[in-house]
């Protein structure tokens, strides 16, 4: 881990559970609002499905349970939680050392399932914003993970 520079032209980040320890902030914002609207969604399903959009999540998860519920609603109402509750995220630190080490020596981007608003907001929070030349995030692409466009 010494010289990336000298083996790589770039390096590209994942930030949800990568540079930002949010899945656990994520998995309450998912459990408060599935709550209300009568969904389960277990935590071992949660991490199987880290970095699929939240409108894909709670279309399946509403068609598997027999529900129908407005996707896109729903997902702006556990943004709107995910982002109140944002000041409990903290970095990863070991990946945000390395992030650091090499912010003047090689370009960097962000890749990540949230969408555009989420990432600005969480890399902003957590100060690295301004590491990063790129962030290219779900409302980017035409198809989102596992898909392998972003």
């Amino acid at each position: 881990m010494n010289n990336l520079q000298n083996d790589y032209d770039g390096l590209i980040f994942d930030m949800d559970g990568t540079l930002a320890d949010t899945m656990p902030t994520h998995f309450i914002a998912w459990s408060k609002t599935f709550k209300k609207y009568g969904i389960d969604f277990s935590e071992d399903r949660f991490y199987a499905l880290g970095g699929v959009p939240a409108e894909a999540i709670i279309t399946m998860l509403a068609k598997e349970q027999g529900q129908t519920i407005d996707a896109v609603a729903v997902a702006i109402e556990k943004e709107k939680l995910f982002e109140f509750l944002l000041g409990e995220v903290q970095p990863v630190k070991e990946v945000k050392a390395i992030a650091q080490r090499y912010r003047k020596l090689l370009p960097m981007a962000v890749a990540t399932g949230s969408p555009m608003w989420v990432a600005e907001k969480i890399l902003t929070a957590l100060g690295m914003r301004d590491w990063f030349g790129a962030v290219v995030t779900a409302d980017c692409i035409k198809n989102p993970k596992p898909a392998p466009d972003i």
